[in-house]
């Protein structure tokens, strides 16, 4: 029988013992895990591998077979060089030599042993502590570039050496490094190496000397500039460069370096030839004069001329390089190949004006390259005046930018200032808001000379200051809807340049209404404050007390107590203007006590921004007169740091109020201030003002007169002897009015009136063929995208013609008109379209007129008289008759 008790217990053990064989049944997963991540787990260790030393470890784990351990066994190398580095330097890395020696295919593993010898030889206080690591860690890096034979190992190990080449000291480079490099470079080695030869060619030059530079590298670099593939001669293009500026002589540049490079540029490959036309534009400076006129000038002419003939994409190569390389062989050319260049560029542009897909780089490169023509010939301005119209018409924007970016240049060059006026206003007719932002960031150097050639161009061309104003205010209309905020600025910002150059008038009803207008709606806030700036700068230059008080009422009223807070901030900053333009009179009288009143503004910006521009203020007090207003600004700075509650507006308050007490007040005598004082004493001279006035008066008088006398003797070469002396008054007064309505700045041309001979009406009985579609418009007739533009040079008018019914001619014209039935068609279908403005049917009606005009009728005056024809046109058959009703001469 059993012991019921002793069961007990040992069911109790077996019950006790279950637990613990489920824990042991279950997985170590973080066992795993640490093994998968190369970390040893200490259960597996055993008491042995605990006692031996690390370096003996890590021995032992690269000689395993376990390359989940080798790659973090290599990375700890490093910081075990720092407890153990005899050990490390005699075991451990020559084991891990052994171990690239066997694994070849494993990429990471030699990867990561380039990182690491390029650590060491870069870790100095290393190298100080064993001088020896450095040919050791050398010697391991080239054992294993050569071993390798996959080609990304042997370039990991390569670009480990090109890394380090800079580093080693000057012997150790030609005694080891140099012989790798001649090795690597010749042709019999593989695409790899022979590209990696080339980025140690940059790192050898800038350390060895010229002559091992003379003696030792002149075959690799013809080899390599001669390799069979293309992204080794490409590496090479991009680095001839660095080797010419090592070598000390220039014949050694023109012997050893400008037959490579002149040999790539002729290159069949077309990324050759780019990468290797700009090192040999940077080269010639660098060779001697001879070499200049007897190899680069006759490869310059071959490489264009080639270009030419192709008629291809390799005609946008020597366009784009086409200015640099005539800038630094102008000098050494002499007539010949000078006019030659000058052809060559034209004939380039002509040629590059089709639309072509493959010539559209060219003609872009020409539109860069045309300042510099400009610059080198001077004298042939009026060949590059047809040019830079093209140029301004032309459909593509990138052209048109080009010549926007460098327009002020041309005008500073041009010797006829009056030739850039029509092409000025086609570039800016355009509409497109890069070229218009490009123009308006050079406004202030194009606007002095265009309003000075306007003034000087003859009284019978199309333009005024007044289109120039209208151009200034259709560009602030494009930048304002656009992002382009800097441009906007920049415009806004020349406009103060407006003030020696437009008159009062228009400076006052113009631009000060668009200034005002920029202040209170642009988005930009620097565009805000360049407005304001600029308004400030107008009011300045206006004599009238009335329009500077409204500007000042403006200020003080209409932005200073805007609902908006961000417009009472920009007020503030107006202030700080003020201060920096006009006199502290001025400053004291107008701005200063409602800038002062902002202190109990709502919106803590506006009270920080007050705070923070009391400094700048403070410089204008003068003690004692101004010792109220300066213990006003103090009590202002006391009361907001007392009644602030935002701790961060507190601290900045408190900031803010350490440079206010630190802040010097104003000296009495102030030399900037009496300057200033005495300027505005002039400037705002009432006798400055009838000066300005008179001035004005008869330059318009003179304007006047001039369109008078012009009309006049029109009329009088038009007239017949008979003319009516009552007509020519009457024609006089209508073209005076005519003028008076057109002095308004903000017209932007006057009304035209067309004439033409009184044509007849024209009954058609039978259907005519239906008309053929209209061509589409050439890139120049495009219609102007810029709001307020106007008119283009040709002086199209745009007013409508007055018709009137017409009345039954006579006999004898009615029989001389059937005579001519057939030539009046034209004529007659000319004047309908006169009925829309079409200055075309003007002309063609004046031709006519004049070359068949009869001695019985008296041809109307051709600049007052109001002509109107109609038509009633049927649609019949091709076949037609056409028989004269009637006709009205008026």
């Amino acid at each position: 029988m059993s012991n019921p008790e002793i069961e007990s217990e040992l069911g109790e053990e077996e019950e006790e013992e279950e637990p613990i064989r489920a824990s042991s049944s279950s997985i170590d997963w973080g066992s795993l895990f640490s093994k998968a991540n190369g970390i040893l787990n200490d259960d597996d260790m055993d008491d042995e591998e605990e006692a031996e030393n690390p370096a003996e470890r890590a021995v032992k784990v690269l000689r395993e077979d376990k390359q989940s351990y080798w790659i973090k066994t290599v990375r700890d190398i490093a910081q075990l060089m720092e407890t153990h580095i005899e050990d490390t330097i005699n075991l451990v890395l020559p084991q891990l030599q052994e171990t690239l020696k066997e694994q070849k295919e494993i990429l990471d593993l030699h990867c990561e042993a380039a990182v690491l010898y390029k650590d060491l030889l870069r870790n100095e206080i290393l190298l100080e502590k064993q001088p020896s690591l450095v040919m050791t860690l050398l010697d391991y890096i080239v054992e294993n570039a050569n071993r390798q034979k996959d080609n990304l190992s042997s370039a990991a190990w390569l670009e480990t050496l090109t890394d380090i080449t800079d580093t080693l000291p000057l012997d150790i480079v030609k005694s080891v490094v140099v012989p790798i490099f001649i090795q690597q470079a010749n042709p019999s080695q593989k695409v790899q190496k022979r590209l990696m030869a080339t980025k140690l060619l940059e790192k050898l030059v800038r350390i060895v000397s010229p002559y091992d530079i003379r003696h030792e590298f002149e075959k690799p670099i013809q080899q390599l500039s001669m390799d069979d593939y293309g992204t080794v001669r490409i590496s090479m293009a991009q680095r001839l460069i660095v080797v010419a500026e090592r070598l000390d002589k220039c014949s050694d540049v023109s012997r050893i370096v400008l037959p490579c490079l002149v040999s790539l540029s002729e290159d069949e490959d077309a990324n050759v030839r780019e990468a290797s036309l700009p090192s040999l534009v940077s080269l010639i400076p660098r060779i001697t004069r001879d070499t200049k006129r007897s190899i680069v000038i006759p490869f310059f002419r071959k490489l264009v001329e080639r270009g030419m003939e192709k008629k291809d994409d390799r005609l946008a190569l020597p366009a784009k390089y086409f200015g640099e390389l005539l800038a630094y062989l102008f000098d050494d050319m002499d007539i010949l190949d000078q006019t030659w260049a000058l052809n060559s560029y034209i004939k380039l542009v002509s040629m590059a004006r089709t639309d072509s897909v493959k010539l559209l780089p060219a003609k872009r490169a020409c539109a860069y390259n045309l300042p510099c023509m400009y610059q080198l010939y001077p004298s042939a301005s009026t060949r590059f005046a047809s040019i830079i119209h093209d140029f301004c018409v032309d459909s593509d924007d990138e052209v048109r930018i080009s010549i926007a970016s460098s327009f002020d240049q041309l005008l500073q060059m041009c010797t006829e200032k009056k030739m850039m006026i029509g092409p000025f206003i086609e570039l800016v007719r355009g509409g497109s808001i890069e070229v218009v932002a490009k123009i308006a960031t050079r406004f202030s150097s194009i606007l002095p000379i265009l309003y000075r050639s306007v003034a000087e161009a003859p009284s019978s061309d199309n333009l005024s200051p007044i289109s120039i104003d209208r151009l200034i205010l259709g560009c602030n209309q494009l930048l304002q809807g656009s992002g382009n905020w800097r441009a906007h600025e920049s415009l806004l910002h020349s406009i103060s340049s407006l003030v020696s150059l437009v008159d009062h008038k228009t400076l006052f009803h113009t631009f000060v209404p668009l200034l005002k207008t920029q202040i209170l709606t642009v988005r930009g806030v620097p565009c805000r404050e360049a407005a304001s700036r600029s308004l400030l700068l107008l009011m300045k230059n206006l004599y009238k007390e009335e329009e500077r008080k409204e500007i000042i009422q403006f200020f003080n009223n209409d932005l200073a107590h805007h609902s908006n807070s961000y417009r009472r901030m920009i007020y503030l900053e107006s202030v700080v203007q003020v201060h920096s333009i006009f006199s502290h009179r001025v400053l004291h009288s107008h701005f200063l006590h409602t800038a002062l009143s902002l202190s109990s503004d709502p919106i803590s910006n506006v009270r920080l921004k007050l705070c923070r521009i009391l400094s700048i203020l403070k410089s204008s007090f003068v003690l004692p007169e101004n010792e109220e207003t300066l213990q006003e600004c103090e009590g202002i700075v006391r009361n907001l740091m007392e009644n602030e509650t935002n701790s961060h507006s507190k601290s900045q308050l408190s900031e803010m109020a350490r440079d206010f007490s630190r802040a010097d007040t104003g000296k009495r005598k102030d030399g900037e201030n009496e300057r200033r004082e005495k300027e505005e004493d002039e400037l705002w001279n009432e006798k400055r003002g009838e000066e300005i006035e008179e001035k004005r008066k008869k330059k318009e008088d003179q304007v006047k007169e001039k369109i008078l006398q012009r009309r006049a003797s029109r009329e009088m070469i038009e007239s017949s002897p008979e003319s009516d002396p009552e007509r020519s008054q009457t024609s006089i007064d209508k073209s005076r009015s005519l003028i008076e309505s057109s002095c308004s700045p903000l017209r932007m041309e006057r009304r035209s009136i067309a004439v033409v001979r009184p044509q007849p009406v024209v009954h058609v009985r039978w259907q005519s063929p239906a008309p053929s579609p209209s061509p589409s418009p050439s890139p120049t007739e495009r219609k102007s995208r810029l709001p307020l533009s106007t008119a283009t040079t040709s002086g199209k008018s745009r007013s409508p013609l007055t018709t009137s019914i017409p009345s039954p001619p006579s006999s004898a014209v009615r029989d001389r008109l059937r005579a001519q039935s057939e030539t009046r068609t034209t004529s007659t279908s000319s004047s309908s379209a006169l009925g829309k403005g079409s200055i075309a049917s003007s002309a063609n009606s004046f031709s006519i007129s004049k070359s068949q005009s009869s001695s019985h009728l008296r041809r109307p005056s051709f600049a007052l008289s109001k002509v109107s024809s109609s038509s009633n046109i049927e649609r019949r058959p091709a076949s037609m008759s056409m028989r004269i009703r009637n006709i009205n001469i008026l």
